[in-house]
């Protein structure tokens, strides 16, 4: 048993899909006419068997055996309960990240004074969403799933695979895992290169402005978008951007660049903001489109995943918060 902090921040860097081995519960114990979160455990929930968890929501099970701490049956979600009334305790599992993600999408404190309606919030959110339940973690590079991840805010227009890739064997062959969506994988490396090439760049020798050096802001800013929005946008325009801006030794607001990175989506962004820290906003905007636009990063690094859970999550947080209100 670990403190359930320390798995919570594990980043399971030399196996990625670790991620989604750990969960927690909400129990509701109608038997104790009581509701309560748990510990995390491994996942070993399937439909019609106990489950088993750690009591101690500040304690984490890596591994070890299952049949130690609360045992609950899988909470039916998605259909009615019939066992209704009997004396029976019933789990509503999360995964541990996206338990942590809950928290800055609603709040952990308002969710542990209202468990019972945020349970609720879940179901009547499920019942009218149930084809967005079944969730598989692998995917082929050639299902329908993947190919409309691609339309990120970068693409906005589905990838489109042509048929005869679509047959290739070893195309066929190849898939990708999601990330955790709290943990997404290059972003911490990106945030602290781009801290430290802030640094290098304030120590610089200052050099002589030359004439394109003092154009308007609104000019130089008119030019990088005219970069960025004569799609598609790619690799090689993101280079552009850079060379542009080092040859012109422009530096533009940092408002631009953190509107550019989506930080409804990239909460990086505030987490770099309210550490205070010098940043290059440039290179953290353009490091993040570069591995966006990188085969494969967009699923496996977990940013997908993170888009459809923030999605949910949003949802779920109206349902919830009316109810709280009424």
């Amino acid at each position: 048993m670990v403190s359930s902090a320390e798995l919570e921040q594990t980043r399971f860097r030399k196996n990625p899909s670790l991620w989604s081995i750990y969960y927690r519960a909400i129990i509701d114990d109608r038997g104790a006419c009581d509701i309560y979160l748990s510990g995390i455990g491994a996942k070993t929930y399937n439909p019609g068997r106990l489950d088993h968890v750690p009591t101690n929501p500040e304690k984490a099970r890596i591994y070890g055996s299952p049949n130690k701490g609360t045992s609950f049956h899988m909470a039916p979600v998605l259909r009615s309960d019939r066992r209704r009334g009997w004396r029976y305790r019933v789990g509503y599992p999360i995964h541990a990240h996206c338990w942590m993600l809950l928290d800055r999408v609603i709040g952990h404190d308002v969710i542990m004074r209202h468990l019972r309606e945020f349970t609720r919030a879940v179901k009547a959110f499920w019942k009218g969403n149930n084809s967005s339940w079944f969730m598989k973690l692998g995917h082929p590079i050639t299902g329908e799933f993947c190919r409309k991840q691609g339309a990120n805010w970068l693409r906005p227009q589905p990838v489109e695979l042509s048929a005869h890739v679509l047959e290739d064997p070893r195309v066929q062959r190849k898939a990708h895992t999601l990330g955790s969506p709290l943990r997404i994988a290059g972003l911490q490396e990106l945030m602290v290169q781009v801290t430290r090439e802030r640094n290098v760049q304030e120590n610089k020798d200052v050099r002589a402005r030359s004439a394109i050096e003092n154009l308007p802001l609104d000019i130089a800013i008119y030019m990088v978008d005219m970069i960025y929005e004569s799609g598609p946008y790619c690799l090689e325009r993101v280079q552009d951007t850079r060379n542009l801006l080092e040859a012109a030794q422009w530096t533009l607001p940092a408002t631009y660049w953190i509107g550019r990175c989506n930080p409804q989506l990239v909460f990086e962004v505030d987490e770099l903001i309210a550490v205070g820290y010098a940043v290059d906003w440039a290179s953290f905007c353009l490091g993040l489109e570069q591995l966006v636009l990188s085969d494969g990063w967009y699923c496996n690094s977990g940013l997908g995943n993170r888009e459809r859970t923030l999605g949910i999550m949003n949802n779920i947080k109206k349902i919830f918060l009316g109810r709280v209100k009424a």
